[in-house]
């Protein structure tokens, strides 16, 4: 497994930005979806059958990741995600007996409005147990990377900013004054 600065796999990224269940189905055999995707390749996704029919031998020893669908959206099962990365924090759904991760977060519905319901740290989307802190794989995803910004930042030294002029005139930025007193509109 090839992994790249952050702690998380490489093809990551691509792999989630790949468009696994958007109506995009195999040219070749019209009813069904791409859902196998390659990581080290990262190419285009295929479906299960051009899979086992050309591909499976040329991506022989290759890091292979096969999504599946979960009310119209791409998720994976838990088990084959644990192998390329900490997947710690992620909400688990259960799919048919099996442990899923979503991919991508869950779509924002207008009564997710409940301030004490646990929400996702990055999308702030509701989330079912507060043991968790991530919708989906993207969500940890953003977040890692945004820590790991922020931990570059925090090592290189802070620059001083040159000072021009006196620190005291607050307002030196402002074109106008403040309106100096408060009026409020009459009632008539």
């Amino acid at each position: 497994m090839v992994i790249c600065s952050g702690g998380k796999p490489e093809w990551l990224e691509s792999w989630l930005k790949t468009p696994f269940y958007g109506g995009r189905k195999c040219k070749t055999h019209m009813n069904q979806y791409n859902t196998i995707f390659c990581a080290v390749c990262m190419g285009s996704p295929v479906c299960e059958t051009c899979w086992q029919k050309h591909h499976s031998k040329l991506h022989q020893g290759h890091v292979v990741l096969q999504v599946c669908s979960c009310s119209g959206r791409a998720a994976i099962d838990i088990q084959e995600m644990k192998k390329y990365m900490d997947a710690s924090g992620i909400q688990v759904y259960k799919i048919n007996g099996k442990d899923i991760f979503f991919l991508n977060p869950i779509p924002k519905r207008a009564k997710d409005h409940h301030h004490h319901d646990p929400k996702c740290q990055t999308c702030k989307r509701k989330i079912k147990d507060s043991n968790y802190l991530f919708c989906s794989i993207a969500c940890k995803n953003y977040m890692s990377t945004m820590e790991y910004k922020m931990e570059i930042l925090e090592e290189q030294p802070t620059r001083k900013r040159k000072s021009t002029g006196d620190c005291s005139s607050v307002g030196s930025m402002r074109k106008r004054s403040r309106k100096s007193i408060p009026s409020r509109a009459p009632f008539w």
